[in-house]
């Protein structure tokens, strides 16, 4: 997909040579399985990975997961002035890591599980074209 892009342990073992090469200070701190999303709380934004996953079924041929681990990572400078230094931060995020992801937050890499299973199908089209072209409304409740 547009946008995506996936690398192989070679490929992302080469990219850190490369950038220590360059003389970055790239650094591995963690194996993430997918990215869950972003929040903010009063210090800054958090990137929130999955750490640990497991399979959970099928959609067809898709496999589901479910997130068994997350984890939180400042993307400010926590030795700057706010930093983890604001004196709610921590309490925020000792309540965020209390929720857990493992109850009822599922994914799949090659399903979109944020729509319905007949706009992935696209049988939703399907009877929105047939009711278009004057359909009989009897025959598309069947549907």
């Amino acid at each position: 997909e547009q946008g995506e892009e996936r690398f192989s342990q070679k490929d992302y073992r080469e990219r850190m040579r490369e950038e220590e090469q360059k003389g970055g200070q790239m650094s591995q701190v963690t194996v993430a399985s997918g990215i869950v999303g972003f929040i903010k709380f009063l210090a800054g934004h958090y990137l929130i990975l999955i750490t640990e996953h497991r399979n959970k079924g099928r959609i067809g041929h898709h496999p589901v997961f479910c997130v068994d681990k997350h984890q939180l990572f400042p993307l400010f400078d926590t030795a700057g002035p706010m930093g983890m230094h604001h004196p709610e931060e921590g309490r925020f995020v000792k309540m965020f890591n209390q929720l857990s992801l493992a109850k009822d937050f599922y994914f799949s890499y090659s399903y979109e599980m944020s729509k319905t299973l007949q706009a992935n199908t696209g049988l939703g089209r399907e009877v929105l074209h047939q009711a278009d072209q004057g359909a009989d409304p009897e025959a598309l409740r069947l549907l």
